[in-house]
């Protein structure tokens, strides 16, 4: 019965980062006009949408997930990143 109920977590954390990857999904449309890390990873901060890792480059934005597990919500930049710290307070 606990493998079972393990599985049932994992199944649902899956479905949790599904959910979350779709969301990223819609904001990246939305903004992909003038899309850059600044208003990407503000967008995310604004939801609360749970990632693992945020990683800043000056041209796009890498967004890790963990499964299973709790998504720790780092934000980490490129050596080379030129933009502006993002708070990473919730």
């Amino acid at each position: 019965m606990a493998r079972l109920s393990a599985l049932e977590e994992t199944k649902a954390q899956i479905e949790n980062i599904n959910l979350a990857i779709d969301e990223w999904q819609r904001i990246v449309e939305r903004c992909r006009a003038e899309l850059n890390e600044a208003r990407t990873s503000a967008a995310a901060r604004q939801k609360n949408l749970p990632f693992d890792q945020m990683i800043l480059y000056n041209n796009f934005v890498h967004i890790s997930h963990r499964c299973p597990g709790p998504q720790r919500g780092l934000v980490l930049y490129d050596e080379g990143y030129e933009g502006g710290e993002i708070i990473t307070e919730k």
